[in-house]
């Protein structure tokens, strides 16, 4: 069920260099969100600047205490606006918006890939793999040390963590493609999710393919209404008779099959 509610700031902390993390007190998104869903952010509450809602991957889901957390970086004077908020302040949300991953008792061997802020969707699924017993490993790509977040939290719920930078300054040098393929060749993998850059998305689907293993993907798109009226984040995704049909992300998705989705439009 998508809400419209008022939230109200708990914590809003840098985590690196330009990148924050919000914990937001919202009990009925908190109460219905689940891995893969998302929620849209306006930063002043009752007011329309910026004039149109952002979207956030939940990065954080805690039933119990009501919260929900978001992981941003600051691009404009939407999240610099963000990042000026502090304990007590109210903020807008719609949410919690889309469809979440699918979870089948089946899978016992699971790689999540993250490329960068791609990660925020995957945080709380790590949790709820770590709570049904799931061997989960964790691939992140970032480009450097200092664009590295959520890490920890993923070894925090047990997962096996391997990290792939472009300039080599944590782990391997590289992209995560590269992470996935190793992995795929020493280890009998489920089920791939993945969320981040479109190119390392697309190629890490391919990579799924070639090794038979299904995935999906948590696909990322500007959005206006979040809510499926606007079409403003339209995606192209393959039908089963060959056709191509346009869906949106955020009604439709964000999560999508990844053997489905036309990543070269």
């Amino acid at each position: 069920m998508v809400l419209s509610a008022k939230g109200q700031v708990l914590q809003n902390i840098a985590v690196q260099t330009g990148i924050y993390e919000m914990t937001i007190s919202a009990p009925e998104i908190a109460k219905s969100a689940i891995p893969g869903q998302f929620v849209m952010v306006r930063p002043i509450y009752r007011s329309f600047e910026p004039f149109l809602n952002r979207p956030f991957g939940i990065s954080n889901i805690n039933a119990v205490k009501g919260t929900i957390n978001i992981l941003y970086i600051i691009v404009g004077k939407g999240t610099d606006l963000m990042r000026e908020l502090r304990e007590g302040d109210d903020v807008f949300l719609i949410g919690p918006v889309g469809n979440g991953f699918t979870i089948k008792p089946e899978q016992k061997n699971i790689a999540l890939v993250a490329g960068g802020m791609g990660i925020a969707p995957l945080l709380p699924l790590a949790k709820t793999l770590r709570e049904k017993g799931v061997t989960t490993y964790g691939l992140m790509g970032a480009s450097k040390a200092a664009a590295l977040v959520g890490t920890d939290a993923w070894q925090e719920n047990g997962v096996q963590v391997q990290i792939a930078t472009d300039d080599g300054s944590v782990g391997q040098r590289g992209f995560v493609t590269a992470l996935l393929e190793d992995l795929l060749n020493k280890e009998k993998i489920d089920f791939i999710y993945c969320c981040g850059p479109t190119p390392m998305m697309a190629c890490t689907v391919e990579i799924a393919e070639k090794h038979g293993v299904p995935i999906e993907v948590s696909l990322e798109k500007r959005m206006g209404c979040g809510i499926g009226v606007c079409m403003g984040c339209i995606c192209k995704l393959k039908e089963a008779d060959g056709s191509v049909k346009q869906y949106r992300v955020c009604y439709d998705g964000p999560v999508f099959r990844g053997e489905e989705v036309v990543f070269d439009d």
